[in-house]
């Protein structure tokens, strides 16, 4: 049961977007359902779009997560507007997620244009004041989840391919963010070739947090996932490793395992999870409630944006090696998704799934 502080804490948070009286409206229009009708401007002397139906994806009732769960919680809804002649537009300003700094960053307060491009070239403070119809999407839409339950036998070679197309049309980079990125290849990557990607988490955050949060893939620790290299990078003939992990722990034992082969961009890195030690805060999940994980995040200016582009630099990196080690989470799927079916090898941990108490 929620706790009075928790009650108060997410009346607070539904309320900011639109203010008390649109939060009740929105209510009454079933958002456990997982499409709402915003507030109707049948009212407004101008309406530019009579005709068209608006659907704007946002992110409640939870705004917590990491940047692959709010990326695929975005696709998900892109696919169901598409596919009903929607025409959608993301709204990750007046819905924050915990990525959201308290300025604007590259000229704009939208989470989601930090980084993409729009799916569609509307203004958002427009559709809002000057379109009639328009729809809300909840959480996950009710005939797509991309997130949950998923396994590496679901993603096949023609399902990998189809929601390959809907990122390439509809989820585009920001030209910035895709030259950062570039120059990020070229500096690691240069010519090298037959580099085996892998990704994995701290075993102190694995153990203590996210193999406790309920309903989710088990995910393999360091230590795992350095056996399971050290396996298949001689077996498939790799030369290189490229690592993404946000801890320095775990960069330390691959880099002792693999000496120079070891490839790694210069992002900011945190010691073990859990150790105590300066030059970070942690927050709790925006969800506020155990057993789900903490936040951290370091002490640097635009530490959200910077840590989102540093994760999201790693993922488009990943999806460019010669092969794939990782376990059943975000960040591995949508690796697959940007590769469209060109890895030569792949290989994801089938853990399990935690129950409902996270066990």
């Amino acid at each position: 049961m929620k706790t009075l502080k928790t009650r108060i804490k997410h009346f607070i948070r539904d309320c900011v977007p639109f203010g008390l009286v649109e939060w009740r409206r929105a209510r009454l229009y079933g958002a456990a359902r997982g499409v709402e009708a915003f507030p109707s401007n049948s009212n407004v002397g101008r309406v530019l779009y009579p005709d068209q139906k608006f659907y704007i994806i946002r992110n409640t009732p939870l705004i917590g997560g990491g940047l692959g769960y709010q990326f695929h919680t975005v696709l998900a809804h892109i696919i169901y507007a598409v596919n009903r002649g929607y025409t959608p537009l993301v709204d990750l300003e007046n819905y924050r997620t915990w990525y959201n700094e308290d300025h604007s960053v590259n000229g704009t307060w939208n989470f989601w244009e930090y980084y993409f491009q729009q799916p569609s070239a509307y203004a958002l403070d427009e559709v809002y004041r000057y379109a009639r119809k328009i729809l809300l999407g909840n959480f996950y839409p009710p005939e797509v989840n991309l997130s949950l339950g998923y396994t590496p036998q679901s993603y096949t070679a023609a399902r990998i391919a189809e929601l390959n197309g809907y990122i390439a049309k509809y989820c585009r980079l920001q030209p910035a963010i895709q030259e950062h990125i570039d120059r990020q290849h070229r500096s690691i990557f240069g010519e090298k070739k037959n580099i085996l990607g892998v990704t994995c988490r701290g075993t102190a955050i694995v153990k203590k947090s996210y193999n406790k949060t309920p309903y989710h893939n088990k995910l393999a620790d360091d230590e795992e996932t350095l056996v399971q290299t050290r396996k298949l990078f001689d077996q498939w003939g790799m030369e290189y490793v490229f690592l993404s992990s946000q801890y320095l722990d775990t960069v330390e034992k691959f880099r002792a395992a693999f000496g120079e082969r070891l490839l790694v961009t210069d992002r900011a890195r945190l010691p073990d999870y859990y150790a105590a030690g300066a030059g970070y805060n942690e927050v709790a999940d925006m969800r506020g409630e155990p057993p789900y994980a903490t936040v951290k995040y370091l002490n640097r200016e635009n530490d959200r944006y910077l840590g989102g582009l540093e994760y999201l630099t790693d993922v488009v990196l990943l999806s460019r090696c010669s092969a794939l080690i990782s376990s059943l989470n975000n960040t591995g799927i949508w690796c697959l998704e940007l590769n469209n079916n060109r890895y030569q090898h792949r290989y994801f941990f089938e853990l399990g799934i935690t129950g409902k108490d996270g066990a």
